[in-house]
C-alpha cells in the first residue's frame, strides 16, 4: 500500500448492553492506534471504525470502560458478541482475549482469558495478526 500502510482494516464490533435500569451505560474507548470514545445505548450496539496498519505482526484492538467519577460503581455490565474485519466474522478467534477488571479488592484475580462479559469496568484486549488477509486463524481472505 501506498504511504507505508501494511492494511487498513475496517473494525464492526457489536455489543450488548446489558445495564439495568438502576446502572449506568458504560462510556467506552474502543481501537487499535486511535481509540474511539462511545456511549453504549441499552440493548444492541454496533461500533464501525476504520484503522490503518502499518506493521505485520501482533496487534491489539483494545475495549476500556471510562470511569465516571463517584458514579463508576454503578456502570452496567456489556457482552461482546462479535467481531468483524472488512465485513468477515473472526469466528471463534473473538475468544483470543484478556480482560483486566478493575476491583475495588486489590487481592481479586488481576487478568482474566477468554471472556467477553464486561462487569467490572477494566479493560478488555482482542489480539490479531497482521497482515489479516494471511493469517490462518481468522481465515479472512478468500479460501
Amino acid at each position: 500500500m501506498a504511504d507505508g500502510k501494511l492494511e487498513r482494516l475496517r473494525f464492526k464490533v457489536t455489543i450488548d448492553n446489558l445495564t439495568e435500569l438502576h446502572q449506568i451505560n458504560p462510556i467506552i474507548q474502543i481501537g487499535v492506534n486511535y481509540k474511539h470514545e462511545h456511549t453504549l445505548h441499552s440493548g444492541i450496539n454496533k461500533i464501525v471504525f476504520d484503522t490503518d496498519i502499518y506493521q505485520p505482526g501482533e496487534h491489539i484492538l483494545a475495549c476500556e470502560i471510562l470511569e465516571q467519577g463517584a458514579s463508576s460503581y454503578a456502570i452496567g455490565t456489556f457482552t461482546i458478541k462479535n467481531i468483524q474485519i472488512n465485513g468477515c466474522e473472526v469466528h471463534r478467534a473473538i475468544y483470543n482475549c484478556t480482560y483486566y477488571p478493575k476491583y475495588e479488592n486489590k487481592s481479586a484475580v488481576k487478568k482474566l482469558q477468554n471472556v467477553l462479559t464486561i462487569g467490572n469496568r477494566g479493560k478488555w484486549e482482542w489480539q490479531f495478526n497482521a497482515p489479516t488477509f494471511d493469517n490462518d486463524t481468522l481465515k479472512l481472505g478468500l479460501w
